[in-house]
């Protein structure tokens, strides 16, 4: 039998149940949530969910989980709530594509760029990363320390910029799209997130290098044989020429 489930996910929380539901049944909610909050729908293999009436404490990560006997399927959507903005804050991350082997070590990053009324904001950005990756049946959060991988500069007279920087060993499993979240000014910010491609390798780096090394010491020592077989040849040829002259004048001799 199918199974839908709606979480949601807040900045530096785990998953949280809103509602679990079976084809033609009536929705079992999570604790903290309620029909009085959240409706839904489940026909033709779709689910919607309905937040009755949104404030600030509804931002977050919605997540949405088809799972049976077989499989989990999960599909997510970050619900963003407008207010009030006292400051231009924009998230830049590069829309691109690595791709590395197991043990690589791979960095990414993003830009906050702020104008002079992010001064008004208590506290530094939190910034942490979310790995949408197609091989597990939820979502990664990975959190790290900004100050400790950032730095930031002037650009203009009233904007700054602040680079946060994300590096790891890649392995086979680290696969997915990585997306940058900075909060700040009492809102989440979300860059348009960069892929990360693992390729498979039936050698590692180590083998590799091995290889390379044992080519080069076979190819140095047929060089040297070949260059002592033309020495050889070269002298011998050498002795014959040497026999020969010899040979011709001792016949000049005797005559």
């Amino acid at each position: 039998m199918d199974w839908i489930q709606w979480y949601k996910q807040s900045a530096g929380d785990s998953l949280q149940l809103i509602l679990m539901l079976r084809k033609n049944t009536d929705p079992v909610y999570g604790p903290g949530y309620s029909s009085s909050s959240y409706k839904t729908t489940y026909e033709n293999k779709t689910s919607n969910l309905t937040i009755l009436k949104t404030d600030a404490e509804n931002e977050g990560m919605y997540h949405c989980a088809h799972t049976n006997w077989l499989e989990s399927t999960w599909s997510g959507t970050y619900l963003s709530i407008k207010e009030t903005r006292t400051s231009n804050i924009v998230v830049q991350q590069p829309a691109v594509s690595h791709s590395a082997y197991p043990g690589d070590l791979v960095s990414l990053k993003c830009s906050l760029l702020t104008d002079s009324d992010q001064k008004s904001c208590s506290g530094e950005p939190d910034v942490f990363w979310i790995r949408s990756g197609s091989d597990k049946s939820y979502p990664d959060s990975i959190y790290i320390d900004g100050e400790r991988s950032s730095y930031c500069e002037k650009r203009a007279d009233i904007q700054q910029r602040c680079v946060y920087n994300f590096s790891k060993n890649v392995n086979a499993s680290d696969a997915g799209t990585y997306y940058c979240a900075v909060a700040t000014c009492g809102e989440i910010l979300f860059g348009i997130g960069s892929n990360l491609n693992i390729q498979e390798s039936s050698l590692s780096p180590l083998d590799t290098i091995t290889i390379i090394c044992l080519l080069s010491t076979v190819l140095a020592i047929s060089l040297a044989v070949i260059l002592v077989l033309i020495c050889l040849i070269n002298k011998n040829k050498s002795a014959v020429k040497l026999q020969k002259r010899n040979s011709e004048k001792s016949q000049q001799v005797k005559y």
